[in-house]
């Protein structure tokens, strides 16, 4: 007689947690990074960053998508798929826990609201990130940590490496309506041409407090606008 035993496959979403406030989502490691981007579900869930987390420095070895191949194939090209969009918008809570992440790779020339998230709404925390050695391009709504926050809250939070977009693009936050950022920065090289700005390319209505830049800026307008 042959015995067949089945068993159930079990997949394991985030290193832990189950999103809520006093057990949040664990974001350890790049799979679990790439998940939480191609999951809008869980964006208004609860996470904790609990390491360092480093990309391959050669984009081309990374499943930016998340289908299990990193063949370079035109979704791979795109790179990371930002957290949060006009569809569905990022309205959690990350806390990177003063951990990085390295080497994020974004190519969407011609998407709006590009960064590690994409838009983020008034009820979103995004704290203690930095992000190392990026590179994030987009159209507009253009920044290495957010694209577009309308009212959410930042702080303790930094960025390093270039970013590149049309309009609206900051080294930190691309578009920044009244929301708030706070002990924040950005280093490297910020490109674009209308509402270029070192932290942030166009603030309007938004609060911005014990936060700097020391950037390279190249475009049509350069500067940090402020808009009330």
């Amino acid at each position: 007689m042959i015995l067949f035993l089945s068993s159930t496959l079990l997949i394991k979403a985030y290193s832990g947690g189950n999103g809520t406030l006093a057990n949040p989502y664990q974001i350890a490691n790049t799979t679990d990074l790439i998940y939480l981007s191609n999951h809008s579900g869980d964006w208004n869930k609860y996470f904790i960053q609990t390491a360092d987390i480093v990309f391959d420095d050669d984009s081309t070895q990374v499943d930016w998508d998340g289908d299990g191949d990193a063949n370079w194939d035109a979704q791979d090209q795109l790179g990371f798929s930002p957290i949060g969009n006009i569809f569905t918008d990022f309205q959690g809570n990350y806390n990177g826990q003063n951990h990085t992440i390295s080497n994020l790779y974004i190519n969407r020339i011609e998407q709006y609201n590009v960064g590690l998230f994409g838009y983020a709404n008034g009820s979103s925390y995004i704290q203690n990130v930095g992000i190392l050695n990026v590179y994030v391009s987009g159209k507009l709504g253009v920044g290495g940590l957010v694209g577009y926050d309308r009212g959410g809250s930042i702080t303790n939070s930094y960025n390093t490496g270039s970013v590149i977009g049309n309009d609206n693009t900051g080294g930190l936050v691309g578009f920044n309506y009244s929301g708030s950022i706070t002990n924040s920065y950005s280093t490297g090289s910020v490109a674009g041409h209308n509402f270029l700005g070192g932290l942030v390319g166009l603030n309007y209505s938004g609060s911005i407090t014990n936060s700097f830049w020391d950037i390279q800026t190249s475009g049509q307008s350069s500067s940090a606008v402020v808009l009330d």
